[in-house]
Order: C-alpha cells, then sequence, then structure tokens
C-alpha cells in the first residue's frame, strides 16, 4: 500500500483514531503500515499526540479529501451531489475503496472521534446504495459483490439489513459498526479479513454464532455491548493484540472467561471492564505472556486473581480499580518486575498486599485510594525504590 493511500485513508476515516489502530488496517490493506506511517511523520503530513490519536492539520485534511475524491479508488466519506450520482452506476460502485454513511444520527461513539457528515448527508449514502440494489439489471441477480471495498463505518438499522442481504462485502479490512440491531454478527458478513473490528449495540449477546465466522487475521477487537458470552472460537485468533469490552448501557453479564481465551498468545492489551458478574480469570490466564496492559476496571464480582498472573512479566499496567470483592492478590505478583502502574482504588474488601511486592523495583505507582479494609502495608513497600511519592498518598489511614 503507498503511503499516498495511506494518506488519503487517513484525511477521510481516521482523523483522532489511535495510531496503532490505524497501523493495523494499513497492514490489512496490502502494505507496510508502520513503515507507510513513519514516512508519513517524517514529512509532517501527520502526527501523533499524547493520546496517540492520529492528528491531521485541517488544510492537509482537506487536500487529501480533495484528492480522494478525486482518486479512481472511491472514499465516500461524505455525500456530494457528484458521489450521489458515482453510486449510482454499477463500474463505480465495484470500485468503491472505503464508505462511511449512517442511518441514525444518535449514534453512540466508540472513539471520540469527530464526525464531518450530518445524519441527513450520511442517510443519502444509503439511498444511493438502496438505488443501485433495486436496480437489478446492471448486476447479477445475486446482488453487489464490492470486492475492492475494505472500510466501512455503518449503524444501525433498517437499512443496514436491507444492504447486507444484496451486497457482498468479501475483503473488509476495517469494519465499525455503531447501534448494532443484532444478537451476533450476522453470517452474511465476511470476516474473514477483518483487521480490525469496532461494534457497540444494546442488543448483541456474543460475536458470532458459527466457529467458522472467526476472524482468524484479526489483530484488534473493540466491543460496547452487554455480551453474555465469549465464543470459544475467539482463541483460533493468534494474531489479536487488543481486547476491549465493555458494555452498552448495560452491565456485562459473563460469569467466566472461556479456557480459549487463554490461547492469545499474541495479545498485548486486555480491557474488560463492567463484567459484574466475573468471579474469577481462567488459572491458564499467566498463559498471556505478552501482556502489556491489563484493565479489570469495576469488575464487582471478582474475588481472586490466579497464581499464574506471575507469569505475565512483560505486564506494565494493571487497573484493578472498584474490583470490591477483591480480598487479595496472589504472592506471584512479586514476579511482574516490568510492571509500572496497579490501580487498586475502591478496592474496599482488599485486606493485605503481598510481602512479595517489595521486588517490583519498577513500580512508579500504586493507588490504594479508598481501600478501606487494607490494614497495613507489607515491610517490603520500603523497598520500592522507583515509587513516586504523590502516586500513594491516598492510601488509607492505617488503624495501630
Amino acid at each position: 500500500m503507498e503511503d499516498q493511500q495511506i494518506f488519503l485513508d487517513i484525511a477521510c476515516f481516521f482523523t483522532g483514531e489511535n495510531r496503532d489502530k490505524v497501523i493495523r488496517i494499513c497492514d490489512g490493506s496490502g502494505g507496510n503500515g508502520l513503515c507507510g506511517f513513519r514516512n508519513l511523520e517524517n514529512k509532517c503530513l501527520v502526527e501523533v499526540n499524547s493520546k496517540n490519536q492520529v492528528r491531521m492539520h485541517d488544510h492537509l485534511r482537506d487536500m487529501g479529501r480533495e484528492i480522494a475524491d478525486a482518486s479512481s479508488q472511491h472514499r465516500f466519506w461524505r455525500s456530494t451531489e457528484k458521489n450521489d450520482d458515482l453510486l449510482q452506476q454499477s463500474s463505480i460502485i465495484k470500485e468503491v475503496r472505503g464508505i462511511r454513511m449512517t442511518d441514525d444520527s444518535s449514534v453512540m461513539p466508540l472513539c471520540q472521534t469527530s464526525s464531518e457528515l450530518s445524519g441527513n448527508c450520511q442517510m443519502k449514502l444509503y439511498n444511493m446504495l438502496s438505488v443501485c440494489i433495486s436496480r437489478q439489471s446492471p448486476f447479477d441477480g445475486s446482488g453487489i459483490c464490492m470486492r475492492n471495498l475494505q472500510l466501512l463505518h455503518t449503524t444501525g438499522g433498517v437499512l443496514v439489513k436491507r444492504i447486507l442481504t444484496k451486497v457482498q462485502f468479501p475483503n473488509l479490512v476495517w469494519l465499525r459498526w455503531d447501534n448494532c440491531p443484532y444478537s451476533s454478527l450476522p453470517s452474511s458478513i465476511s470476516l474473514k479479513n477483518l483487521r480490525v473490528l469496532q461494534v457497540s449495540g444494546s442488543k448483541l449477546k456474543t460475536l458470532w454464532k458459527k466457529e467458522s465466522q472467526a476472524p482468524l487475521q484479526l489483530r484488534e477487537l473493540e466491543i460496547r455491548a452487554p455480551l453474555s458470552s465469549i465464543p470459544k472460537s475467539i482463541g483460533k485468533l493468534t494474531q489479536l493484540e487488543r481486547i476491549v469490552i465493555s458494555p452498552f448501557k448495560r452491565e456485562v453479564t459473563i460469569t467466566q472467561l472461556p479456557e480459549e481465551f487463554c490461547f492469545l498468545q499474541s495479545l498485548k492489551a486486555l480491557k474488560l471492564e463492567f463484567f459484574s458478574e466475573l468471579k474469577s480469570l481462567p488459572e491458564s490466564f499467566g498463559k498471556l505472556t505478552n501482556l502489556k496492559q491489563i484493565s479489570l476496571w469495576s469488575c464487582s464480582a471478582l474475588e481472586r486473581l490466579p497464581d499464574s498472573l506471575g507469569n505475565l512479566t512483560n505486564l506494565k499496567n494493571m487497573d484493578l480499580s472498584y474490583c470490591r470483592r477483591l480480598e487479595r492478590l496472589p504472592d506471584s505478583l512479586g514476579n511482574l518486575t516490568s510492571l509500572h502502574q496497579i490501580q487498586l482504588s475502591e478496592c474496599s474488601s482488599l485486606k493485605s498486599l503481598p510481602d512479595s511486592l517489595g521486588n517490583l523495583t519498577s513500580l512508579h505507582q500504586i493507588n490504594l485510594c479508598r481501600c478501606s479494609a487494607l490494614e497495613r502495608l507489607p515491610d517490603s513497600f520500603g523497598n520500592l525504590t522507583s515509587l513516586h511519592r504523590s502516586s500513594y498518598v491516598t492510601a488509607p489511614v492505617f488503624r495501630v
């Protein structure tokens, strides 16, 4: 994938998105995403802010969009009269690389990115596709096959359901679906080439039902939904590097993670938030040896962590805030010598910290705010020579 195409994709779709996510998508589009992105940075065409978000000057973004509008690889990031005409041509619609379209202006975003399209403009894109579908004469009886479409951001709803029955997207690399109306992803959507999947929806209960649907090349999974189960086939996603699962208005009701979850040995970042019924992690959790970040924020039923936690020697950040039933941390915690931060605020049942805590010589911050059951710090606490004084001043007042 040429640097120019990466630039155009960012200008049309990815300004404000996470840098690593953009690189994963570019990798899946047939090039070296990291190399291409660095080339753009060296030319000052893009930059990355302190939140790891991709930024682009407004003038450069607008120039990129003008170039994209004239490109043979069509990117429909907005509705214009020209685009509306193009979408009605069979020869054009089969060459489309990316589409952003919604049929609902009340989108709950997965990430904080600004949308340049009003609901009415995005609705027009849906209408144009619907016109294409209704005119069956330019296409074969099986509908439309958009083989070049790799980038799709959609929302809802009634129109999406109709389009999915007539349009095939066999080579999607990025799928973002806000307000998904299904209980699981429809089997009519091909996930085999996906690198990044972002889905939100109050009705979504599981990711996919058929094992054959598992997106084996997926590298990033971001779900905002009240899931009740995770398919066992997730263990086959051996390239998966980042998982974020948090609720959409209601809490996640998953009671346990499948053992297959621990097969994800490429996983570097894991966020499981508001899992209100998750009491423990699998004993084999320690197999995830490439993990660098874990957040179990507000897993309010979590009572214990497995002893195998100590195998995660690459771990740098761990957030256990609001795990209000967590009573103790495993002694193996002392093996996490790369750990920089541990957040334990509002762990109101936590009674003690392991003596091995003093082995964490790289620890910069520990937050013990409102750990009301914690009576004392271990004697080894004084060995934490890298700890910043300001990082633990919110510890409870210990009883003597």
